[in-house]
């Protein structure tokens, strides 16, 4: 117990210095982007992006708790030491939230051409904001994926890693959305910041899972019914 007190407050001193980061830099972004937006994009395009984004930030939402209920199981079960209990919920977990990213996924990319038409766009500016809108919901997606590993190192109180590979993320995304919209790509400088961060953020993720907890998971990864029809 004693060796272990060290190592777990300093775990916990890395998560929330790296939250804090992670939210600070988020900050900063919104201040020093959105005046860039303004000259690079214009106010018009700008404005009907924030319009149809609001169904992107649905998206990341529309995990309906899900991830909070495999946290809670998760955790009893990893303080239990029932190995292969943490692992049927993991896998069912992802199974049900996966089916759940691809339902939505469909929907934000047929939507697209009708809720580019509610914000007022149309000929080639209405063109642009569709295809930046639908890789937008690319990044959500990815975003909702990743909530699943991110809720297991939640469960198993292994943070430290998924919080810096979050902030490397967001620092990543905020470049390249910068750098593109100061070497002319415009509304594309958005959606591909998105999918950067989200993407680079999942992948992490999973970097972390296989280098903590590949071992202690193997074998027990399995879908079970029983957790499927709790979740659903």
């Amino acid at each position: 117990m004693t060796t272990n007190k060290p190592s777990r407050r300093h775990a916990s001193l890395v998560t929330l210095v790296g939250g804090g980061l992670t939210t600070t830099l988020v900050t900063l972004q919104a201040v020093v982007l959105i005046p860039l937006y303004f000259k690079y994009i214009g106010t018009h395009m700008y404005g009907a992006w924030l319009g149809s984004g609001d169904f992107l930030v649905w998206i990341q939402a529309f995990d309906l708790g899900l991830s909070n209920l495999m946290i809670q199981r998760i955790a009893t079960a990893h303080a239990e030491g029932e190995d292969k209990v943490v692992g049927a919920w993991l896998l069912t977990g992802a199974a049900v939230l996966v089916l759940i990213v691809a339902v939505v996924s469909v929907a934000g990319y047929s939507i697209a051409t009708a809720l580019v038409g509610w914000v007022g766009t149309s000929g080639p500016d209405a063109r642009l904001l569709t295809s930046c809108f639908r890789v937008g919901v690319l990044g959500a997606s990815l975003f909702l994926l990743n909530s699943v590993l991110v809720g297991f190192a939640r469960a198993v109180q292994d943070t430290v890693q998924t919080n810096v590979f979050g902030l490397i993320a967001t620092a990543a995304g905020f470049i390249a959305t910068m750098a593109l919209l100061l070497t002319g790509s415009g509304l594309w400088a958005i959606p591909i910041g998105i999918v950067i961060r989200s993407g680079l953020a999942l992948a992490g993720s999973f970097v972390f899972l296989l280098r903590n907890h590949r071992d202690k998971l193997a074998g027990t990864l399995r879908f079970e019914r029983k957790y499927a029809l709790e979740f659903l």
